[in-house]
């Protein structure tokens, strides 16, 4: 891996217009970089009962879910968190999805990291 060259943060906050899904896309990470995420977290604060999912949008404009699930009655607000590393490489960006929130739903999504040089490849 490169030297660090700085850090890559995102932090999105939406309340719901309607019951649309509401998809958080992160920035993509310049040209010879890789961003190293340690924290990737989306949710909805208002309601416990909708779908979550954490991801990446590639550089093709495809999603790939790392993580997803739904919420119960019994939760106390509807979150979904990865802390471990998640690699992005140029041109990728973290997703954060609420599916069917409900009108008025207060909806956060996060993910920070370190933005490093990249490295030469050991093939």
């Amino acid at each position: 891996m490169g030297k660090l060259v700085g850090n890559y943060r995102v932090h999105k906050k939406v309340t719901a217009p309607d019951i649309n899904t509401i998809t958080f896309v992160g920035y993509p990470v310049p040209k010879g970089k890789v961003a190293i995420l340690t924290f990737m977290s989306v949710m909805d604060y208002t309601n416990n009962t909708n779908e979550l999912i954490l991801g990446i949008r590639g550089a093709d404009g495809n999603d790939h879910y790392l993580d997803f699930g739904l919420g119960t009655a019994t939760d106390v607000e509807q979150s979904r968190k990865i802390e471990t590393e998640v690699i992005l490489l140029e041109d990728e960006k973290p997703i954060g999805v609420i599916l069917s929130p409900s009108s008025s739903d207060v909806c956060y999504f996060s993910a920070h990291g370190g933005l490093y040089e990249r490295g030469e490849s050991v093939v």
